[in-house]
This record gives C-alpha cells, structure tokens and sequence, in this order.
C-alpha cells in the first residue's frame, strides 16, 4: 500500500468510552480536533493550501470502546504531518507544532481526561499501528503568550476575514496568524 491508502485512526478506550456513551456535542469536538491538528502542521509546512483545501474526513466509527478511522483528502501532505503529530505526543517533544496543533490537543487531552480514558492514535495501512497514546496525565504545553511590540521580517501572505487576521510567514519560514483590528488589515493589505 502507498501513503495514498493510509488512514488515521484515533481509538477512545475506557470504561465510559463507547458511541451511544458521549454526546454527540463532545463526538463533534474529537473529530474537529482531529482535523485541526492536522490541518495546522499541513498549513505551516505548505502556505499555497487554504485552511478549507484540508479536509480529514470521518469515513467510519465503530464500538469496543470508540474508533474513528479518517480518509484525508491530500494524502501526501496530511498523512505526514498526522505522523509527525504523532511522533510528539509519543515522544512528548511539543516544541515546534504549530499553535493550531497545540490547541487542538489540549482539546483532545480534555476529552481524555474528563473520560479517565486514552485517545490512541494510529495510522491504518492495511493493519492498525499504533504510535502514540494520550493518558489523562500526559502534559500538553500552553504556547507561550508574547506580549509587546517587535519587528518581523517576511512575508504577508493573508489579510481579513470575518474576524480580522494577517497571515505572515518569517524568513524563519515560521507560519505566524496575528489578530489585527480592520485598520490594521487595510494597512497590511496596502
């Protein structure tokens, strides 16, 4: 099998963990997790994909406890940065994922801790492996909060939306979101 037919799959294990047991509300927030702390290593590492261009699609949930598998929509990209995911909270090395990514595992590691239970993530390519497991007691970092007036040097890359942004990448290539006012955005724009 190639990378085109991996899936991924996050599996929900405990006691209280099985479809019919959570709220759909909750169910929701796994799977939007899911896709965002994919979608924010895919959109670092590659700046020409859009937000909506990444899609991780749930295409099955099954009972004994709770699996869902995923089909990604751009395999050679998405599949990777799920891996590379993977790799940190195995290793617990979170320096480097993208604050998307952060924030989305917090939202997974509230999950597993409101459910005592483990989130299992794996990859699927014919058989299931597994290579990292969230507990309730695994430690996901806040990103550091910088507050004050600097100087970056890159590229704009975005400007606007329904809630004002710019997009900027350093000469690092470091993908920086910045919440801006509507002035501020038509500065950037110009």
């Amino acid at each position: 099998m190639t990378t085109q037919d991996k899936r991924i799959e996050i599996r929900l294990v405990g006691a209280g963990v099985a479809p019919g047991l959570i709220r759909s509300k909750e169910v929701a927030e796994v799977i939007t997790a899911v896709e965002e702390m994919i979608a924010a290593v895919v959109e670092r590492e590659n700046p020409d994909i859009k937000p909506e261009q990444v899609r991780i699609g749930l295409s099955a949930i099954t009972s004994g406890s709770m699996t869902m598998v995923f089909t990604p929509n751009l395999d050679a990209l998405t599949v990777p940065a799920a891996e590379m995911v993977m790799r940190a909270i195995d290793t617990r090395q979170f320096d480097g994922l993208p604050h998307g990514t952060l924030k989305a595992l917090r939202t997974l590691q509230a999950f597993t801790h409101r459910y005592d239970a483990t989130t299992e993530f794996r990859t699927l390519n014919g058989a299931s492996v597994l290579l990292a497991a969230m507990t309730p007691q695994t430690d996901i970092p806040t990103p550091a909060r910088l507050v004050g007036e600097t100087t970056l040097y890159g590229d704009i890359l975005r400007v606007g939306g329904a809630e004002p942004k710019v997009q900027f990448r350093s000469i690092d290539n470091e993908l920086v979101y910045c919440d801006a006012t509507r002035e501020m955005t038509r500065q950037a724009a110009r």
